[in-house]
Parts: structure tokens; sequence; C-alpha cells
């Protein structure tokens, strides 16, 4: 079931989506070829500001008429960070 769902999710547009959220300040939409610190930096920026970035969706280009490719949240952080350390 859960794999159903997901697979459903990974064929809708971002903008799909985003008609059923409440706020649209806590999400960013980013191209997949954007690098990990530009990831990490992002959320640091919304830190800074006093705000909570819940999640960076991914696309293709960085578009919400694209779909979804990807989702990195908060919790996620710690593997970026590991993947710095490894380079």
């Amino acid at each position: 079931m859960l794999m159903r769902y997901l697979a459903s999710i990974m064929e809708t547009a971002i903008d799909e989506v985003c008609a059923y959220t409440e706020d649209e300040d806590n999400f960013l939409i980013i191209p997949k070829d954007t690098s990990v610190f530009d990831l990490i930096e992002r959320f640091h920026e919304y830190e800074l500001k006093g705000k909570r970035l819940e999640a960076i969706l991914i696309t293709e280009s960085g578009k919400d008429s694209e779909k979804f490719l990807g989702i990195v949240t908060i919790w996620d952080l710690h593997r970026a960070y590991e993947m710095i350390k490894r380079r």
C-alpha cells in the first residue's frame, strides 16, 4: 500500500500537491543538480530568519510544474554532512 502511494506521488507535479498545503512558506523547490552545500545553506538561511524549513522538494529544474523527484527534510541533514566529510 505504501509503495503504491509513493509511486502515485512521484507521478504528480509539485503544483498539484501544493494546492493542498496550508503553509507555503515552509518548503522550497530546487533543481536536481543543486549541490549539497547549497542544500545545507537553504536550511540555515531559514533558521537565521527565525523560521523552520520543513522540506526541500526536488524536481528536474526546480519548477513547481514538474514531477516530484525527491525530498530532503531537516532529518536528512546528517546525511548531507556525512557526504561532505567523505570528500
